[in-house]
């Protein structure tokens, strides 16, 4: 499949949940596209005028198409986020979770010194006031549609099999 043809299904099954840019530029790097997405929320009692606990999670999302994965590309990665991870956090009272994700599609196969980088040494999280004001963490995807595989850092377990279904879905429309 086509880079464009992967990046625009993607976006398809994307922008129900994403706001989305196409392209961008972060810190003088390019991103095919960015999308972003926040929620909101709160407990209240018998009126939602009577609010007494609410929280927000903020989730960014970065996508590049690249040939192959190198080490000093995931290291760009990682300065990257460190280098922006308090521009898109947004900290405040409420703010329980920020999350750059990631999405990177790779026409080939990482090697197994990459895929160890990427689940052993390619994690980051920050707290905000010991965690009292959240945390902001890096979350990596890989899609390689080649062999049908997502490979994914510790923080993007959880979107694992997310990203298969997705990534299924693009190859068997």
């Amino acid at each position: 499949m086509e880079r464009i043809d992967f990046k625009n299904a993607l976006i398809n099954i994307l922008q129900s949940s994403y706001n989305i840019e196409a392209p961008y530029t972060v810190a003088n790097r390019e991103f095919d596209f960015y999308g972003h997405f926040n929620q909101r929320n709160s407990k209240y009692l018998a009126s939602k005028t009577l609010e007494y606990y609410a929280f927000s999670t903020y989730d960014h999302l970065f996508f590049k198409s690249v040939s192959s994965v190198s080490e000093s590309f995931l290291k760009d990665i990682k300065d990257l986020t460190e280098e922006i991870i308090d521009i898109y956090s947004k900290v405040d009272d409420e703010h329980m979770e920020t999350s750059l994700t990631y999405i990177i599609h790779s026409e080939e196969d990482l090697t197994p010194e990459i895929q160890k980088i990427v689940k052993k040494n390619l994690n980051y999280i920050k707290n905000f006031t010991f965690g009292l004001q959240g945390w902001a963490k890096l979350k990596l995807v890989i899609l390689v549609p080649t062999s049908n595989e997502v490979y994914v850092n510790k923080y993007g377990n959880r979107d694992k099999t997310s990203f298969q279904n997705i990534l299924t879905k693009i190859l068997n429309p």
